[in-house]
């Protein structure tokens, strides 16, 4: 049967709104009446529009099915035109819906970002909250709490895991069959999810490099830093400090025994392995103090490395004693016959919060990267401060800093530990201050007279 383009389409080419279902069709191909002889290309689809595209020319005035199929050859030109056409009407119209759908939220007063946003990340943010909420603009509780939680958890889910959002979003919209598709696919095309996920993921680590800089330089909050139940494990959150990779990995439970074995001998009683930790406790209850050995493993078709990182209590100053033990440790492992000459690239990090100068001339020897004191073809050891650590993770992370107008400020890098590193920081940090505690004014000398 025959179907006749709306006698109120443009003469070349339109768009008429159709169900979901038939919006996923290709072109329609009319002649000049706007009689459908076929469909051309591939399916059409948008997260925010349901539609069907129609083409109507002269040319196409007693088309065969054979001049059908070549259609691309014979008329890219026109083909090319009738595509920019629809994907110029899909963004006005599109843009204007999501701006219809934002104004209405804002008029609910639920709409979550301000007009201004602070950051450039923010910006890339909200520009994708306005394509989803649009999206799913339909699937939304009509009023009340329902739509306020529903359009706040969109915010969330982009905030905390914007690569998983239409999985999120599945579960608490009432999304038909065909919306749900839409809004993966939409999601899935965009680079936007992706863009918000890099710029959480740099935003997270400068406010981490920030937290750790603001624990580390107050005395009274270094002093009280303990290492097994908090220092360890937001260290063990932040591998990437010691190189991209090494976020991923986890420790390997068979190195367990042979660093065991060699742990007491050259690195002393005081030294335990990351696995021991909940053993380590003081008669109060408390983690006791100790040097944490975390140890990691990675491995590919041609090569294997280990990373191996002492953290030194705060409250040690590394100096040549420390430095010997560190290489005698290494070279016993590396000695050890399990893993002599199989080819395995380790690299030992004893980490401290200061160090003597009379390791200088080990750590800063010419024609060697700053910090490597020991290096052979299938081990290195290094010694790093805290500061020089954080230094080389900020610079890493600045040209993306630049490009997002990020500023960790006091307020952010605190909240962040509050809301990230909560178990893990010094109690001092842990709360925010009760700003509505009587304070005793302070007494001027006038006063006191």
């Amino acid at each position: 049967m025959q179907r006749r383009l709306p006698a109120s389409a443009p003469e070349r080419y339109a768009t008429r709104s159709t169900s979901c279902e038939e919006a996923l069709r290709p072109a329609i191909i009319c002649n000049a009446d706007g009689i459908a002889l076929g469909e051309h290309g591939s399916n059409w689809s948008d997260g925010i529009i349901s539609f069907t595209p129609y083409l109507r020319a002269n040319l196409f005035n007693g088309l065969s099915v054979d001049d059908l199929h070549g259609l691309t050859m014979a008329h890219s030109g026109l083909l090319d035109a009738a595509v920019k056409a629809v994907q110029q009407h899909l963004a006005v119209r599109g843009a204007q819906i999501s701006a219809e759908v934002v104004r209405q939220l804002k008029t609910e007063g639920i709409y979550p970002y301000d007009d201004q946003p602070a950051t450039g990340a923010l910006a890339i943010e909200r520009q994708t909250f306005d394509v989803v909420v649009t999206a799913a603009r339909h699937a939304l509780p009509a009023k009340g709490a329902a739509r306020s939680l529903s359009v706040s958890l969109i915010r969330t889910a982009l905030e905390s895991s914007p690569g998983d959002l239409h999985a999120i979003l599945e579960k608490v919209l009432a999304l038909s069959d065909d919306d749900r598709r839409h809004l993966k696919n939409l999601l899935d095309s965009t680079d936007l999810t992706h863009v918000i996920g890099a710029a959480t993921t740099v935003t997270n680590r400068l406010n981490f490099i920030q937290a750790l800089r603001k624990i580390l330089a107050d005395e009274h909050l270094r002093k009280n830093l303990r290492e097994v139940d908090q220092l360890h494990p937001m260290v063990n959150k932040n591998l990437w400090l010691f190189g991209e990779d090494w976020h991923m990995t986890r420790s390997e439970l068979g190195l367990t025994n042979v660093l065991q074995a060699h742990l007491e001998d050259h690195l002393g009683a005081d030294v335990v392995l990351e696995h021991e930790l909940e053993a380590v406790t003081q008669p109060d209850g408390c983690s006791g103090r100790v040097d944490i050995l975390m140890f990691r493993s990675r491995r590919d078709d041609n090569s294997i490395e280990r990373l191996v990182i002492e953290l030194k209590r705060p409250t040690v100053k590394v100096g040549p004693k420390e430095l010997t033990q560190i290489k005698n440790y290494a070279r016993a492992i590396i000695d050890d016959p399990q893993y002599s000459g199989v080819g395995c690239k380790w690299r030992f990090h004893l980490v401290t919060y200061d160090y003597s100068d009379k390791i200088l001339r080990d750590i800063r020897q010419k024609d060697r990267p700053a910090g490597l004191a020991d290096v052979q073809d299938d081990y290195e050891v290094w010694v790093k401060s805290w500061g020089e650590i954080l230094d080389a993770g900020e610079r890493k992370l600045r040209f993306f800093q630049e490009q997002l107008n990020y500023e960790a400020t006091d307020d952010r890098v605190t909240q962040h530990l509050r809301e990230s590193y909560s178990h893990f920081i010094p109690d001092a940090l842990a709360q925010p201050q009760d700003e509505s505690e009587e304070t005793e004014p302070a007494v001027t000398p006038e006063q006191n007279q």
